[in-house]
């Protein structure tokens, strides 16, 4: 399921040589409206009651804030939904609650 924003999806880029280095052109994402965090919000409370377990990803959206995912862990755990994974920058994370809940994995 996508929740459909008005900005442009963005591309990422990974340029590899023969040596194994590496260099990622990261292009920004466009800013979410407050009318599409809700939108996506309510799509993610009506998914996620056929899912068993959750995974949280992706650099935060423009227009969102540290909190942003923690919304989405409070709903599953709310649920009794098992958070199995959380790929996400520690500074995003907010980590000022026990890692939101014990996740099985965080990278």
């Amino acid at each position: 399921r996508f929740t459909e924003v008005c900005g442009e999806t963005r591309v990422n880029t990974n340029i590899s040589d023969k040596f194994g280095n590496s260099t990622e052109i990261l292009e920004a994402g466009p800013v979410i409206t407050e009318q599409e965090i809700t939108a996506l919000i309510s799509e993610f409370e009506s998914a996620i009651d056929k899912s068993d377990i959750i995974c949280v990803a992706g650099s935060l959206p423009q227009g969102t804030d540290s909190s942003f995912y923690k919304e989405f862990i409070s709903i599953a755990k709310s649920k009794n939904k098992k958070i199995g994974f959380i790929d996400q920058e520690y500074k995003s994370l907010g980590f000022q609650a026990k890692i939101w809940e014990s996740p099985r994995y965080v990278r």
